[in-house]
């Protein structure tokens, strides 16, 4: 029996509706892009040996990757450096397919790197010595404040050169101290080499002047070691000690 007019545009609209469903189903994820995780992987071990030199304790390394507006040719094996490292809050890196003879491709990375930080409790005018009682410590993004203090003992009993407002992220910059050190005087001990140093907290056992030799006790472990007045309540390990 034949169908009625009815019935077939019933099927065909039927019809119509189930390739439109089949057509919008999602295609399935490709995975990560090889690219891209080469690029963040980079970026990351960049970041992770420029704290260990600066002697940070880990923050929390977040990324975002900015891909080129022109993406580069698929590659199996792709090979990313960091090709400009002077932003640490932004990188710019290369990207190189290995063997190809393509010109790297440019991407830049977004970073944060978030740890505690020594920050100001309470208003300070230039020119005043800061006490323990005004600082504190809250988490903020070290990509931003590159010198920012992570110990609060390293800023005590020395001065800012600027006023600084509550809740103000505490930075190597905004501070100076007297000539030399005092007997009791929190000091920066410091260790390393030029573009590779590291410093600790320690509190001055006696009296110096700059490039005097002076006992100091490391705060974390007690210990009583030598060291050379070079600066405003800084003081250099001396080698062996």
């Amino acid at each position: 029996m034949p169908k009625s007019s009815f019935q077939l545009r019933f099927l065909a609209a039927a019809g119509l509706s189930v390739g439109l469903a089949l057509g919008a189903a999602p295609a399935r994820s490709a995975g990560p892009d090889p690219a891209q995780a080469a690029v963040e992987a980079a970026a990351r071990s960049w970041l992770q040996a420029m704290l260990r030199e600066q002697g940070r304790p880990s923050p929390r390394i977040d990324l975002a990757v900015v891909a080129p507006a022109r993406q580069p040719p698929a590659c199996a094996t792709p090979e990313a450096e960091v090709a400009d490292g002077s932003r640490p809050d932004r990188l710019r890196v290369a990207l190189r397919c290995a063997g190809s003879g393509q010109p790297p491709a440019a991407y830049v990375v977004r970073v944060a790197l978030m740890a505690p930080v020594v920050v100001v409790q309470e208003q300070v005018p230039a020119g005043r010595a800061l006490e323990a009682g005004a600082l504190g410590v809250a988490e903020h993004d070290l990509a931003l404040f590159p010198d920012a203090l992570a110990d609060p003992d390293l800023a005590a009993g020395r001065s800012t050169r600027r006023s600084l407002r509550r809740g103000q992220v505490l930075q190597e910059r905004f501070l100076y101290a007297e000539d030399g050190v005092r007997r009791g005087q929190g000091v920066r001990i410091v260790a390393g080499r030029p573009g590779f140093e590291v410093s600790i907290a320690g509190t001055a056992l006696q009296d110096g002047a700059p490039s005097a030799m002076v006992t100091v006790r490391n705060r974390s472990t007690g210990r009583i070691v030598n060291a050379r007045v070079v600066g405003n309540g800084v003081v250099q390990l001396v080698a062996g000690d």
